[in-house]
């Protein structure tokens, strides 16, 4: 691992305002109950106004996720892959641009509101999403990555 990694843990919703990991690039993780990307033109004075006053800027993030999303659950939609990363901004005709992975292991105990798209929540961002091939190794990884290599049933017993 390369040295001045840095991993980020809470059981609550994490927020990343702005571009996150650009300069001098580390092995950087998230986990966390949520994750909701905020670009570089947010600002906490608009989060309650309208979508109009919320326009998102180009916004650059690069670093692993470990965090739940909500399931889909007869007609409501979780917003898929797409809504992993909650998005609170007007976002249209900007990009956001992310490098790392998305792991979801568990269903979100705080940030379970339904996902809706548009109206006054958010709209799309053009999305460069790819996967951080300096993980592949295993030696570029954040620290505390879980590692799984094998699981093996060593006896099986029904009652």
């Amino acid at each position: 691992m390369r040295s001045g990694g840095l991993t980020v843990v809470s059981n609550d919703p994490v927020y990343i305002q702005g571009s996150y990991n650009t300069v001098s690039r580390k092995p950087s993780a998230v986990f966390g109950d949520a994750l909701n990307l905020l670009s570089n033109s947010w600002n906490d004075a608009n989060s309650t106004n309208s979508l109009s006053s919320r326009v998102a800027s180009d916004t650059t993030v690069n670093a692993a996720f470990i965090v739940g999303i909500n399931e889909t659950v007869g007609t409501q939609y979780n917003g898929g892959l797409e809504n992993y990363p909650r998005l609170h901004e007007k976002w249209t005709g900007k990009t956001l641009q992310v490098t790392g992975s998305f792991v979801s292991l568990w269903n979100s105990q705080i940030a379970t509101g339904n996902w809706v798209y548009g109206g006054v929540q958010y709209t799309a961002p053009n999305r460069i999403w790819n996967y951080d091939a300096s993980f592949t190794s295993g030696t570029n990884l954040p620290p505390f990555t879980p590692w799984a290599v094998e699981i093996t049933t060593g006896a099986w017993w029904a009652d």
